[in-house]
């Protein structure tokens, strides 16, 4: 009974502790979690379904076929000669030889159609890759700056306590005192500000993860997306170059022209209900007076046919069909062409959004260092009283703004990253 117990415990230990730090286990989840891809999934598989269900079209069609019948004709019709009542049951088989093309088409049409269900699929993963990143990455900056302005306090409870000696002593003005306690009270403001955006993007990534932030290694995380970007290269690709591999890997843009395909089978399926159609039926079996007489060999009864029509007039709904078709076509035509410049301007503008903001990150990472040298430094000769209080206040907002722009910046650079990323048609599960 123990071991039982012991083992439930490990797997309880282990669910509960397990720890996402890279990127790709971050996305695994995203893509295991997110209920728009399971929607998407589910319709994908619904017409894989239909795709098998419809090469059944082009198969025989064969059928156990019984009958009774009880009918009594008129003498004048020599109701005498006829039985009152007949028994038949046999096998029918029913065969399309030509239906305008129909058939295969019809089959075709499904092919296209999982084709384009598949991309579409393919597609929403990057699009919840994307979405549910960007909240991780903004709970994790909002926790950051969180630890910035919690450092940034301390320094000011040191600065209030040195004033206070000092105000005791005499070296400090009532003002300046009153100035210490201020400064040190407007933290609570803004921290408690951080609190609630932290709870609301903590609830947000709790329920697209379903996971607790405990078990999301943030610093682990960030560390192993500047890796992955680190093996991310664009600079050697000409604008022309990204624009061509971004319209042959784009999931969203190959789902369009699977949808320009689908239109154009759909043309020819409707076309081919106006052409002439053949088909071949048969059927093998008993016809008899009496129920004892069905499988007498004297009673056999064999029939085939070859049934075809040919469509002479159809209130010209051939013609409005015809059109109906061209315009659905030229219309998906248009949203192909329009896309096309999207992605071509959106690739553009993201390639030279994500440059600037690699270097905008280099910038505020010296920024902040050269801040907190600046704090420290200034902290020491404000005891020795080589600078007055406000030259220190002065450094150390100087400091929350080169910190807050700090993680700002590295938020930026991971968001426009990973946008040029989906902008060129990468993988991000392959990332």
């Amino acid at each position: 009974m123990k071991l039982p117990l012991i083992f439930l415990s490990l797997i309880f230990f282990t669910s509960t502790f397990a720890s996402v730090n890279t990127l790709k286990g971050l996305v695994h989840q995203i893509v295991q979690e997110d209920l728009t891809v399971k929607q998407t999934k589910a319709q994908w598989e619904s017409v894989q379904s239909q795709l098998k269900a419809g090469y059944s079209t082009a198969m025989p069609d064969v059928n156990l076929v019984g009958q009774v019948v009880n009918q009594k004709m008129p003498q004048a019709m020599g109701g005498a000669i006829f039985p009152e009542k007949t028994y038949s049951l046999g096998v029918a088989v029913s065969q399309p030889i030509y239906l305008g093309g129909r058939v295969w088409n019809s089959i075709k049409l499904r092919e296209v159609r999982s084709k384009q269900a598949r991309l579409v699929f393919e597609n929403q993963k990057q699009l919840a890759i994307i979405g549910t990143l960007a909240e991780v990455i903004q709970l994790n900056a909002l926790q950051d700056k969180k630890k910035y302005v919690l450092q940034s306090k301390d320094i000011q409870k040191k600065l209030l306590d040195i004033t206070i000696k000092k105000r005791k002593r005499g070296n400090a003005k009532s003002f300046e005192l009153d100035q210490s306690y201020a400064e040190f009270y407007s933290y609570g403001p803004r921290l408690n500000m951080l609190d609630n955006q932290i709870l609301e993007m903590t609830e947000k990534v709790k329920s697209k993860l379903n996971l607790t932030v405990d078990q999301i290694d943030l610093p682990a995380l960030n560390k192993d997306i500047f890796m992955v970007m680190e093996n991310f290269k664009v600079s050697s690709l000409s604008s022309g170059q990204l624009v061509k591999k971004a319209y042959a890997k784009r999931k969203d843009y190959l789902a369009q022209l699977e949808g320009l395909s689908l239109h154009k089978v759909q043309k020819k399926i409707n076309r081919g209900s106006h052409l002439p159609t053949f088909n071949l039926s048969g059927s093998w079996g008993y016809y008899a007076k009496t129920s004892s007489g069905i499988f007498d060999k004297d009673f056999k009864n064999e029939k085939y046919s070859l049934d075809f029509k040919i469509p002479l007039f159809s209130g010209l709904s051939s013609l409005h069909e015809r059109r109906a078709d061209e315009k659905n076509i030229y219309s998906q035509n248009k949203k192909i062409e329009l896309l096309k410049k999207n992605i071509k301007v959106e690739l553009v503008k993201s390639h030279d959004a994500y440059a600037k903001a690699k270097d905008t990150f280099k910038q505020s990472q010296l920024w902040k260092d050269s801040a907190y040298r600046a704090l420290i430094s200034g902290e020491k000769n404000y005891k020795s009283g080589f600078i007055q209080q406000v030259q220190l206040v002065q450094l150390q907002l100087g400091f929350e703004r080169a910190s807050s722009s700090f993680v700002d910046a590295r938020l930026r650079v991971i968001s426009t990253y990973v946008n040029l990323a989906y902008q060129m048609g990468e993988d991000l599960e392959r990332l």
